[in-house]
């Protein structure tokens, strides 16, 4: 498990550093998104025929957002509450394949700048740093997403074998529990055991002598049976005579 967690490290780590390379255009084009508002857009959206500049930039961000790019529903976007949050909030790790293909015919293109962009427009200028630095972040992440896949993968892989090495640590815990209770109640049977040997062995010593005694005692019972039977006869003889 240890060799499998050092390769979902390494893996995350190549992922986070090939990203890292698109990060810093991102997030300098968020810092003008962010510098957007209401009035910026909507001088964007006054104009009734847009100079080549402003069109080429809202056709872009219309095909990353996946809409129509006449001049139209570019306005219709404009008009939207929600156009800048959407712009902050975009889904960049799932850009679609051919949506990253048309931009970069955009792109490509050394006049499709945000530096000329803002001479014609200051809002129109953000908006095309917007569209470079998605599309680039966008064809990072698609490269990435192998590795990505990889690394859930891995997870995935890691988890459950975390998760069975748990439960062995659970059922290993409980086994060694159960030991150890055993163990000391075979510590107390032995105890018990030793203390009835010796209780054994003290009533052994105490009565060895007194089967010594009572063995030396036996002839003298003898004996003294004997004396009583010759008194006792006597006795019968001396009270028959003086009859």
């Amino acid at each position: 498990i240890g060799k499998e967690e050092k390769e979902c490290q390494k893996i995350a780590s190549e992922a986070e550093a090939d990203l890292a390379i698109a990060l810093p255009a991102l997030e300098a084009a968020m810092r003008e998104v962010d510098k957007l508002d209401k009035s910026s857009i909507t001088e964007i959206k006054a104009y009734s025929k847009p100079p080549p500049a402003v069109e080429k930039v809202l056709s872009c961000v219309m095909i990353l957002m996946g809409k129509p790019t006449d001049w139209s529903n570019a306005k219709r976007a404009l008009g939207d509450t929600n156009f800048l949050s959407n712009l902050k909030n975009f889904d960049k790790d799932n850009v679609k394949e051919i949506a990253i293909s048309k931009v970069k015919k955009f792109v490509s293109n050394p006049s499709f700048s945000a530096e000329e962009t803002t001479k014609v427009s200051k809002a129109a200028g953000a908006l095309c740093a917007w569209c470079h630095a998605i599309h680039m972040y966008a064809g990072v992440s698609k490269e990435v997403a192998p590795k990505r896949a990889s690394l859930k993968a891995a997870q995935e892989s890691l988890a459950v074998k975390q998760e069975a090495l748990s439960r062995a640590k659970e059922a290993l815990a409980n086994v060694v529990a159960k030991v150890s209770r055993l163990k000391e109640k075979y510590d107390l049977s032995v105890g018990e055991k030793n203390r009835l040997k010796q209780e054994a062995n003290d009533l052994e010593d105490k009565l060895n002598p007194a089967e010594k005694l009572i063995t030396g005692l036996g002839g003298e019972y003898s004996r003294w049976t004997e004396s009583v039977g010759l008194l006792e006869k006597s006795i019968t003889n001396v009270t028959g005579d003086a009859l």
